[in-house]
């Protein structure tokens, strides 16, 4: 997996969770996501664990637009948590806490 990889990944996802916000999200559009996201990360990539569970909510909350707005905010959160880089020296504890 590339820096690349994870860019688009990210950019796809945050795409698809700003249409999901705004109520239009077209269902090819999803697929090609989950498509996309499975080719690029690792199977235990927590950003293509937040695209799997965004489309599992997408098949369900598809007609019912506050919920389907809600969806694409918890991937936008989800996916940002996810490709967060670590900061150096996370482990200490004087610095971080």
């Amino acid at each position: 997996m590339s820096t690349c990889d994870t860019l688009r990944a990210y950019h796809a996802a945050t795409a698809i969770a700003y249409q999901a916000k705004c109520g239009g999200v077209v269902p090819g559009n999803v697929e090609a996501l989950v498509g996309f996201v499975a080719d690029s990360l690792a199977a235990d990539h927590p950003a293509r664990l937040a695209v799997d569970a965004f489309a599992k909510r997408y098949a369900t909350a598809r007609r019912d637009p506050v919920a389907l707005a809600e969806a694409g905010d918890a991937l936008q959160t989800d996916v940002i948590r996810a490709l967060r880089p670590v900061p150096v020296d996370h482990s200490r504890v004087d610095i971080h806490g």
